[in-house]
């Protein structure tokens, strides 16, 4: 698929939610409600192109089996309640066991097409911010090969906006667009 494909498929999805369930996030609703709400909306356009779509999906197909997936972080990217305890000081990467929010691929394939973290804008919490980021960095220019990623930011609350309801940033092959 190309990105644009893409970008339609997303923005419809978030226009759906905006309408479907805008009291979740009139309300400022949790960030794994509204996730679980936009997995719904995109699920149908991608599956008719073939695709899976699965939230908070934590395993990958390797060497024919299954296997947790886990990313490189280069040690100085992370805070410290982000370093996995007994993590020898010397190491300059720490491999981190990670769960996308969002995914769109091919189970039981290494067909990874999409990978998608989401932020409500009421979370202030600079460091997910920047720890979903570096995931998307990695998920994009790492062993997980993901063609695209991005974050998206949901406005929730008293940021509520149902004319611009999100802001996104892409990432492909290791880097923002």
């Amino acid at each position: 698929m190309k990105h644009n494909e893409i970008e339609a498929i997303i923005d419809n999805a978030i226009k759906e939610l905006v309408v479907k369930d805008s009291q979740i996030l009139l309300n400022d609703g949790s960030e794994n409600n509204i996730e679980g709400n936009l997995y719904k909306y995109l699920s149908q356009p991608f599956n008719e192109h073939g695709l899976d779509v699965d939230n908070q999906y934590s395993t990958m197909i390797e060497n024919n089996q299954c296997v947790t997936k886990k990313i490189n972080i280069l040690r100085d990217n992370l805070t410290e309640d982000q370093i996995p305890k007994n993590t020898a000081n010397i190491e300059d990467y720490i491999l981190k066991k990670v769960t996308p929010d969002i995914i769109v691929h091919k189970r039981n394939t290494n067909l990874n097409l999409l990978v998608l973290e989401l932020k409500k804008s009421t979370n202030k919490n600079k460091a997910a911010k920047n720890y979903d980021k570096i995931k998307l960095v990695e998920y994009t220019r790492g062993y997980l090969h993901y063609e695209y990623g991005a974050l998206i930011e949901i406005k929730c609350g008293k940021d509520f906006d149902k004319n611009d309801p999100y802001t996104i940033e892409w990432y492909i092959e290791g880097g923002k667009i």
